[in-house]
């Protein structure tokens, strides 16, 4: 069998896997109508007609087997005309001219949806993408978004379906079967956790996340929040390690600081302590550096990430964890001339430490000096005093913070700065 486009003739091939193949790429194809004989083609299994100047899907209503189309490099600015494609399994649409996701209702077999380098602004339209294994935004305006807040790669595709389900409000369930599952969850838990199975409490973690992501956020982070106030003794570095590798497997860094940024407020501050700001950036002290979530309060700096420098010089361990670095390293802190500390002026010492915490009350001195902030602290550990310099270098907004406040880089230095020298409470 063949096509004619241009007075050309095109065959259509037998792949390896016995489908049928069609491709005329880079011949200028302005419309997809100008091929001759192509409705014909029922049985067409794959079609690409890269590279030409195509500005609209129209002409393959007859190609009802179709499995494979790709159209990237041409000019097509809507998604339509393939609404009677029911068995496409991949669509290639990247560099085109795109601005949104829709007409996809019928194509509940589709597995890859690649639409790099668009104009796509949000994201909408995949609800019935059950199946949908593979979704390309790079170079769209909504990439950034979908990486911060959708999970990382893998996640993504079936993220993006769940987003839009629950936007339509097509998600329905049981309040009595969600608190059940819950409550199953919780004791599997914690039974991980009395044996010391880390491993398969994070699973447990996914699998309750997985379950009310697209519910409620919220029902995990108390879910996380709870386990961690009930259970002290999970504060270990082996779990640590474990939550180091198993979160980052669905949570993004930003998702990941927006849980912590909860759990904190609503587990471990103080009476009167709020968080004033956070972000991601580098937090150094002493030959140790920090790459992670930073939180400022008005009464201390709290940092959760991942330790770049290891330093067991004086036996104090340090492996990798995101959070509880505090143990050894900072058992007491002086607070200049009274020598407080967080438990002295803070009666409610059962609250978790959560994350390696720096007191910003009386810093022995302060500095600023373009992207970068620091101070020193002194630190009693075994009886021994030292000081600490810090240095906090901001690198990265969190979404929500840009939008909702309209803080930048720039911004953030002076609000530390603020905070520390007037030891008062800020709100942006």
């Amino acid at each position: 069998m063949f096509v004619i486009y241009n007075k050309k003739k095109y065959n259509v091939r037998k792949q390896k896997d016995g489908r049928s193949s069609l491709t005329i790429s880079n011949k200028k194809i302005s419309e997809i109508t100008q091929v001759q004989g192509l409705e014909q083609l029922q049985d067409l299994s794959v079609l690409n007609l890269d590279n030409n100047q195509i500005s609209e899907i129209k002409g393959l209503e007859n190609l009802i087997n179709l499995e494979i189309l790709s159209l990237k490099n041409n000019k097509i600015s809507e998604i339509k005309g393939i609404e009677k494609l029911s068995k496409l399994k991949s669509l290639n649409l990247n560099n085109n001219r795109i601005k949104e996701i829709n007409r996809l209702e019928s194509l509940k077999k589709l597995k890859e949806l690649h639409l790099w380098d668009n104009q796509i602004t949000e994201i909408k339209g995949l609800q019935n993408l059950d199946d949908l294994k593979i979704l390309g935004l790079f170079g769209n305006p909504v990439d950034v978004w979908v990486k911060t807040q959708l999970g990382p790669r893998d996640n993504i595709p079936q993220a993006a379906v769940m987003y839009c389900k629950k936007l339509l409000g097509v998600i329905s369930y049981d309040s009595d079967q969600l608190n059940q599952f819950l409550a199953n969850m919780w004791d599997e838990t914690i039974e991980f956790i009395k044996k010391k199975d880390y491993y398969s409490v994070m699973k447990k973690l996914k699998t309750v996340y997985n379950k009310v992501n697209v519910i409620d956020i919220e029902i995990f982070y108390r879910f996380f929040g709870d386990i961690l106030l009930e259970n002290p003794d999970i504060f270990n570095f082996k779990f640590l390690n474990f939550y180091n590798s198993g979160i980052a497997t669905f949570l993004t860094t930003h998702q990941c600081a927006k849980m912590e940024k909860y759990i904190l407020e609503n587990y471990c501050l103080f009476e009167n302590e709020q968080i004033i700001i956070y972000f991601i950036g580098i937090f150094s002290f002493k030959s140790r550096q920090i790459k992670g979530r930073i939180y400022v309060s008005n009464i201390r700096i709290i940092v959760l990430g991942t330790i770049l420098v290891q330093d067991d010089s004086e036996e104090i361990w340090l492996f990798a964890p995101f959070w509880a670095l505090t143990f050894e390293l900072v058992e007491k802190i002086n607070y200049g001339v009274q020598k407080r500390t967080i438990e002295n002026i803070h009666p409610s010492s059962d609250l978790p430490r959560f994350g390696l915490e720096f007191p910003i009350w009386n810093p022995k001195s302060i500095w600023s000096s373009g992207r970068s902030i620091g101070f020193t602290s002194i630190i009693t550990n075994q009886s021994r005093k030292r000081k600490i310099p810090i240095i906090i270098q901001p690198t990265e907004i969190i979404p929500d913070l840009k939008q909702e406040n309209h803080v930048t880089l720039k911004d953030i230095i002076p609000i530390i700065y603020k905070i520390v020298i007037e030891k008062k409470e800020i709100t942006l």
